[in-house]
């Protein structure tokens, strides 16, 4: 079957079968069906005959009314933007001259004989072309029976295979089980243009024999589409009334023309009306369908706006046709449909209720694409940190959020200040209990969301996530004490003892040794694990020596972490990246005095991790952003410029100390 590709009006032609005014010559393509019956009526037709003159039938269709369906893949009634340039709106005139009247008998025999050549033309089934011959032939006699009433004059110069054409196009388009028959099609069979064709069936047949699927994807519907939203985003917000029944309510009130909203025009509610009356389900589905989309834009809207995220489409789009909501369209229009709806709303008086929708834009310059990177980097770090923030405030009922401030607990027993302070929530991080199987920073929730963006319940969906991970929230510096470093847990006692450097070298050899073959979790080990057990005992001595000889026995920025309790957690740190020689782990290989010489050469200093996370925090710039709340924002930029002068005095007082 071919495709409706052009069903589109063209321009206005005067061989209108029903024309009432100037009789006009018959205009017949070229090149069409050469059997078929002779056009012209005048060859088989006595003149003058009677025109018939009766009172107005009580279906006369309404001339002026315009049709509901447009041109889309989904409908084969084109329709212009301006239809009242095809539809006559002159009266009909009573005073006809007896000589434009047509002879009835010859006008059914011939326009029959159409019809059966036309069906013989068209591709489907041989039941198929029996029930559209009998169903063609009702339309036919139905049709004469309105003209003897009086309902319109058949002129003489009618085009009787339009005529045909309209009545197989009519029967195919108002019942089921036929062959899908478009005005193109029928245009290529009858030579009749297509234009003319819908336009002739919108004129005289469509009221009679409505089209069945009237379609809800029509430019025409739009603005329908777009009102019923708003108002059902109004009476959701409002009354948090249950779809099923608004879509109910808006049914009655549509039948009884009562309670709509005041933007909708009559024509608008005619169209409803008509949608009711020929199709209550499908009516019932598409508006069900819309409701259920508002509700999950109210409920997405409100996650996006509080983590400062863009709405993207696509997902939203995919997450409702998987439930089989796609207002009875395709997925390319259904997609279009819901950027149609969003972009209204987000320019109607709720604007501030919506955030902003994300937009892909193609061929962009390289130094746009670039910038956009750029954007990119920073937006993935914004939602990522809120979710965090959110995480830390909701996540076990709020354990570790108190006071308006998100604490590591350890810290709060150890009595600690500037650590407990709200400033510090970057450096504070979920530590799995059990194996480690997912790392909950601001990355993984960035991705976690982007891919779960449209579950209306997905800040719900983390929180449990994370709870089920039996995730603990920790700072840096506990994460690496507590939960890491086994090796320096089992023997601490001996690497932070006061008085192992005044022990001979070979002693404290014997002393390393001793203990790994003693301690019941290491005994039992090979001996390549003793050898490396060994190693990292005699690294951390040596970093415990250094640091406090050199740097002092607390962190040198914020002050609250010792070395001697906290020693995994004091990290090097070099100003300047490019004068870094070697790696951490080689270097206390290396023998004291030579590390030494390495740390002054690479202008290296010593911190605390949760300093060190200060230090690095490359998105400062993006506090304000983060956190809503400026005195927090302008907190974390203090500390940030406090923890880096703290540091370069420290690596200054470093370098005059080993002059």
């Amino acid at each position: 079957m071919p495709e409706d590709k052009d069903d589109e009006f063209g321009e206005y032609h005067d061989d209108d079968p029903f024309c009432i005014g100037e009789n006009k010559s018959l205009q017949t393509p070229a090149k069409r069906r050469d059997d078929l019956p002779n056009n012209n009526m005048n060859t088989n037709i006595d003149l003058p005959m009677k025109k018939l003159t009766i009172e107005d039938s009580t279906e006369d269709l309404n001339w002026n009314e315009e049709p509901i369906c447009c041109p889309n893949e989904e409908c084969s009634i084109p329709l212009l933007t301006n239809e009242k340039r095809f539809i006559s709106e002159e009266p009909i005139e009573d005073d006809i001259t007896d000589s434009l009247a047509i002879h009835i008998l010859n006008f059914r025999e011939i326009v029959l004989e159409y019809l059966k050549k036309f069906i013989d033309l068209i591709e489907c089934t041989a039941e198929q072309k029996k029930n559209l011959l009998l169903k063609s032939e009702k339309i036919l006699d139905s049709h004469i029976s309105r003209a003897e009433k009086g309902g319109f004059t058949i002129r003489i110069t009618a085009n009787l295979k339009n005529i045909a054409a309209n009545i197989i196009y009519t029967v195919a388009s108002s019942n089921e089980n036929m062959p899908k028959i478009t005005t193109s099609y029928m245009s290529n069979i009858s030579g009749i243009s297509s234009d003319n064709i819908a336009r002739y069936y919108n004129k005289y047949f469509k009221h009679l024999y409505p089209r069945i699927g009237l379609s809800y994807t029509t430019w025409g519907f739009d603005n329908i589409k777009k009102i019923i939203s708003l108002f059902f985003f109004e009476e959701i917000m409002s009354n948090e009334i249950k779809i099923s029944k608004l879509v109910m309510r808006l049914k009655d009130n549509v039948q009884k023309n009562i309670e709509l909203p005041q933007q909708l025009t009559q024509k608008d509610i005619k169209v409803l009306q008509q949608m009711v009356n020929q199709d209550k389900d499908k009516f019932i589905k598409y508006f069900t369908d819309l409701g259920k989309l508002i509700k999950l834009l109210i409920i997405t809207s409100n996650i996006h706006k509080k983590i400062g995220a863009t709405l993207v489409i696509k997902p939203l789009t995919d997450f409702l046709e998987e439930k089989g909501i796609n207002l009875l369209s395709t997925s390319a229009n259904f997609h279009k449909n819901v950027i149609d709806i969003v972009d209204f709303l987000k320019k109607s008086r709720h604007s501030d209720f919506f955030p902003n929708r994300s937009t892909a834009s193609k061929d962009q310059p390289k130094d746009q694409l670039k910038a956009n990177r750029i954007i990119s980097r920073e937006y993935r770090k914004i939602i990522g940190s809120k979710l965090l923030l959110y995480a830390i405030k909701n996540i076990y009922g709020g354990k570790y959020f108190k006071d308006g401030k998100g604490k590591c607990l350890e810290c709060s027993k150890e009595g600690l200040v500037i650590n407990t302070d709200i400033s510090r929530l970057s450096a504070l991080e979920f530590h799995h209990k059990k194996e480690k199987k997912i790392e909950f920073n601001e990355s993984y929730l960035y991705h976690l969301f982007s891919e779960n963006r449209a579950n209306p319940n997905f800040l719900d969906y983390m929180i449990k996530l994370m709870e089920s991970e039996n995730v603990k929230l920790v700072c840096r510096n506990h994460h690496k004490v507590k939960y890491h470093n086994k090796y320096y847990r089992y023997f601490q006692y001996l690497i932070n003892w006061e008085n192992i450097f005044s022990l001979p070298a070979e002693l404290i050899h014997i002393l390393i040794r001793t203990s790994i073959n003693n301690f019941r979790k290491t005994k039992n080990k090979s001996l390549e694990d003793k050898r490396e057990i060994r190693k990292y005992i005699k690294r951390k001595l040596k970093r415990k020596h250094i640091i406090e000889t050199f740097y002092g026995k607390y962190c040198s920025a914020c002050k609250e972490f010792s070395v001697v309790k906290h020693l995994p957690a004091i990290v090097g740190h070099h100003a300047d990246k490019k004068t870094k020689t070697i790696n951490a782990s080689k270097l206390y290989d290396l023998s004291c005095s030579e590390i030494v010489k390495i740390l002054e050469q690479e202008k290296v200093g010593y911190i605390c991790a949760n300093c060190h996370k200060v230090i690095h925090n490359k998105f400062i710039h993006l506090s304000h952003r983060i956190y809503e709340d400026k005195n927090i924002a302008k907190k974390i930029i203090d500390d940030y410029n406090n923890t880096n002068s703290r540091y370069t005095l420290s690596v200054v007082q470093f370098q005059l100390l080993i002059l």
